[in-house]
C-alpha cells in the first residue's frame, strides 16, 4: 500500500498480497469462468468488489485534498470522482471489469483444443497486439507445440469475428495514451513555470513550501498551483492514462493544466 517510490512502513506491510488477499481457502465449489459475472465460490467476495478494496486512494464521495499527492484511485476513477473542481463524471463502462480486462485467459485447455477458461494471475494487460503476436505452449499431452494466445485483455467486449484479439482497437488505446501523456507534459511544464512565478525553484519545493502553511492562509495563486499539482497526481498514479475512464481522465488533466496557466505571482 506504499508508495511506489517509498518502502512501505509496519501498518502499510501488514497489506501484502497472498492467496487469501482474494481467496477464501475454506469454500466449497469449482471456480467459475473468469467471464463470469457470479461471485465465484473460491472469492472472497464478488469481483466488482474485490479489487477496488485495495486499489482506491480512500477519498470515499469527496475530493482530494489541495497539496496531497493522490496514491492509486483506480476506484475513484472508475466512479468518475475524486479531482479537485471536476464536476463529476459518469461511471466508467469498465468499472467492475477489472478481472475481465486484467486476468484474461493467456492459454488452452489440457488438450490444447479450445482456449482455457481460468484467469491467468500476472494482472499485467495484454494488449491486443501482444496477443495478437503472442505464442503459448500447448499443453499435454502434445507439449511443445506452440499456439497463438487466444485472448487479449481486451477480447470480452471488443473482440470481432476473425479477431479474439480485438486487434482493431489498438489504435484507439494508443491513441489515447499518446494524448494523455502530451497533456501531461504541458501541465508538468505549466507547473515548473508557475513554481517559479511564485518564487521556487521547482514544482516539488513549491508543494512543500506552501504545505508548510495554514491552508487559510494560501494566496490564490498558491491554491490554484496545489489544485493541479493534486489534479496531475490523480491522473498520474491512477496509471491508466485515459483507459480506465477516458472522459474522466481527460478533463481532470486538463483541469490541471488549465490551474497552472491561472497561477499569477
Amino acid at each position: 500500500m506504499a508508495p511506489d517510490d517509498t518502502k512501505p512502513t509496519g501498518a502499510e506491510a501488514k497489506y501484502g498480497i497472498t492467496c487469501t488477499s482474494c481467496h477464501d481457502p475454506h469454500e466449497d465449489g469449482a471456480e467459475s469462468s473468469v467471464w463470469s459475472t457470479d461471485r465465484s465460490p473460491q472469492l472472497t467476495t464478488t469481483r466488482e468488489k474485490l479489487c477496488v478494496e485495495c486499489h482506491n486512494a480512500k477519498l470515499g464521495a469527496g475530493a482530494a485534498k489541495a497539496g496531497s499527492t493522490v496514491h492509486y484511485p483506480i476506484k475513484e476513477m472508475m466512479n468518475g470522482t475524486g479531482a479537485i473542481d471536476v464536476r463529476r463524471g459518469s461511471p466508467s463502462v469498465h468499472r467492475g471489469k477489472c478481472v475481465q480486462c486484467h486476468m484474461p485467459p493467456t492459454g488452452w485447455d489440457r488438450h490444447g483444443l479450445v482456449p482455457a477458461t481460468g484467469a491467468n494471475h500476472t494482472f499485467t494487460i495484454i494488449e491486443p497486439d501482444v496477443a495478437a503476436e503472442a505464442l503459448t505452449a500447448k499443453p499435454f499431452p502434445t507439449t511443445g507445440t506452440k499456439l497463438p494466445m487466444p485472448y487479449s485483455a481486451y477480447s470480452t467486449c471488443h473482440s470481432r469475428p476473425d479477431d479474439e484479439a480485438a486487434t482493431w482497437l489498438q489504435g484507439t488505446i494508443d491513441g489515447h495514451q499518446k494524448d494523455m501523456r502530451a497533456w501531461n507534459a504541458k501541465t508538468t511544464a505549466a507547473l515548473t513555470a508557475a513554481a517559479r512565478r511564485l518564487g521556487h525553484k521547482s514544482t516539488a519545493a513549491a508543494n512543500t513550501a506552501i504545505n508548510k502553511k495554514p491552508m487559510t492562509t494560501w494566496t490564490k495563486g498558491q491554491k490554484a498551483f496545489q489544485k493541479s499539482f493534486t489534479n496531475q497526481s490523480y491522473v498520474v498514479s491512477e496509471g491508466s492514462w485515459g483507459i480506465h475512464n477516458w472522459d474522466y481522465a481527460r478533463t481532470v488533466i486538463l483541469k490541471a493544466l488549465e490551474q497552472a496557466k491561472s497561477v499569477k505571482k
